[in-house]
């Protein structure tokens, strides 16, 4: 426990931030609209690790982030042909409204479809896709 408190704070300025060409919102509201979902989240996001010895960051990894709640445009949420091809739409939608872009190897779509029947429940798909390629990935490839 005492080793977690003398952690060093997170500096997360690595995360390169994007540069919209329209406002953020703007895209979220486009994005909501087009796949007809009630919520839109987009932005960077980005994680690291910690040296064991000298406790310094490491590991630093950054990439753009697109989350989609409950979209209509999902036709099987089990069918991974389909979200992907979904996916891809999405993708190509987004990037195209980031001048930056090319700052980021990857771009992780984020299907969530939540439904309350008396108990909240909620199902989530995530795809990462390489830009500018737009094939299917992992999160950490060893790249």
């Amino acid at each position: 426990m005492d080793e977690l408190q003398n952690m060093p704070a997170p500096d997360y300025s690595y995360i390169v931030q994007p540069d919209y060409s329209i406002s953020k919102e703007s895209i979220e509201s486009k994005i909501k609209e087009i796949y007809s979902s009630e919520e839109v989240k987009v932005g960077a996001i980005g994680m690291h690790g910690y040296d064991e010895e000298t406790k310094a960051q490491k590991d630093e990894k950054y990439w753009f982030k697109v989350i989609l709640l409950n979209s209509k445009a999902i036709i099987d949420f089990n069918n991974e042909s389909k979200m992907d091809k979904l996916g891809k739409e999405v993708a190509k939608s987004v990037i195209t409204e980031i001048k930056n872009i090319d700052m980021y190897d990857k771009i992780q779509v984020t299907f969530v479809e939540q439904w309350n029947d008396g108990i909240q429940k909620q199902m989530k798909q995530n795809i990462f896709y390489t830009l500018p390629e737009l094939e299917i990935t992992e999160l950490f490839d060893n790249k």
